[in-house]
């Protein structure tokens, strides 16, 4: 391992430990993931009662909704609940300026925070879906074993980590060679809003999409925007400009 990546894996194991030493960011992650994991029982108690198509039938459909709008969503609503602790507090409280008059990189900098949102918005989309699946499967009460498609499990563990990631790096970005860094995370919470509702008000639509034509869909929106976050980092990741709007 050489030394820059020593430094990226303390620093990010620093940010984590500092993010979920605050109360409320603990208390926040709870709460979010009570909230996923019960929403969807509420959801599928009815259509379990009126049984009007078979439970694998049922199931199936919910998940592809779960995991290509819910799932997602979550990752990123916890994203934007704890970036305050991340990169904005640094910014607030002129630690980052001092952190940066040092010979720390901007790029280790920015990497090992943006790891450390990933991996605990990431683990608690991962931690969501296990549940879903558990409840699921008490819910059909033996009748069935229910495990979601292979691509369901591909997509979460190949695709979604580059579209979260992506998606954190870029908004850190944002935040660190701005000022206006709440409007930054507002865009965060829009994109998390629309992720979570516009599948939701075109269900039926949604849901008749195939499997493997949203694992494409996805696999694109991820792409651009890895792509969007590499040429941003590149262009405007600067540690002059952080510093001058620090």
């Amino acid at each position: 391992m050489t030394e820059g990546s020593k430094i990226i894996i303390s620093i990010m194991k620093e940010e984590i430990r500092r993010i979920i030493s605050y109360k409320k960011n603990v208390v926040y992650i709870v709460v979010f993931l009570a909230f996923a994991s019960i929403g969807p029982l509420l959801f599928l108690q009815p259509l379990f009662q009126e049984q009007a198509i078979p439970a694998e039938v049922t199931l199936n459909l919910v998940t592809k909704l779960f995991t290509y709008s819910y799932a997602i969503s979550l990752a990123l609503f916890i994203t934007y609940g704890l970036s305050m602790d991340s990169f904005i507090s640094d910014k607030q409280n002129k630690a980052l300026e001092t952190t940066l008059t040092t010979q720390l990189s901007i790029n280790r900098l920015w990497l090992a925070k943006s790891l450390a949102l990933f991996m605990i918005s990431y683990i608690s989309m991962i931690v969501v879906m296990v549940c879903f699946v558990i409840s699921s499967n008490l819910m059909v009460a033996g009748s069935i074993v229910y495990v979601p498609e292979p691509l369901i499990w591909a997509t979460l563990l190949g695709i979604f980590p580059i579209t979260c990631f992506s998606a954190i790096s870029l908004t850190g970005i944002g935040m660190l060679i701005s000022r206006k860094f709440v409007a930054v995370n507002f865009i965060m919470f829009i994109t998390a809003f629309l992720l979570l509702f516009i599948p939701s008000f075109f269900m039926t639509d949604f849901l008749n999409i195939s499997t493997v034509h949203l694992a494409l869909i996805y696999s694109g929106i991820s792409a651009v925007l890895l792509s969007t976050t590499l040429i941003s980092k590149r262009i405007f990741l600067q540690k002059e400009r952080v510093i001058l709007n620090a």
